[in-house]
């Protein structure tokens, strides 16, 4: 997929995708090698990515479920030692998620 960073339309690789963070109207992309910044909301970019491997698990953050490494109380880290903090509401959903993506029991 393509977005907006600046003036330029930068590829975004969803298999690459970590997770993608909001801080207001901007959100930011943070793949394996690299962060692109660009001004899209999280509705719009869950609209983009494919439902099946991405969840929001905090109101400022949604993660690729394909690159999470370790599941603790209040975070997940993915590939590269990212930590991404997961809200109380969304936990139970989210483990529901892993569960289907993973068939995990």
């Amino acid at each position: 997929m393509f977005v907006k960073e600046g003036y330029d339309w930068v590829r975004v690789s969803i298999e690459d995708l970590l997770y993608i963070e909001s801080d207001g109207n901007y959100l930011t992309f943070k793949e394996k090698s690299r962060k692109i910044l660009t001004r899209m909301t999280m509705t719009e970019a869950l609209e983009m990515l494919p439902q099946k491997h991405f969840f929001r698990i905090h109101k400022s953050y949604l993660v690729n479920l394909k690159h999470i490494q370790k599941i603790e109380k209040h975070q997940v880290s993915v590939l590269g030692n990212e930590l991404v903090p997961i809200s109380a509401n969304a936990r139970d959903e989210f483990m529901e998620a892993l569960r289907q993506t993973w068939n995990v029991k």
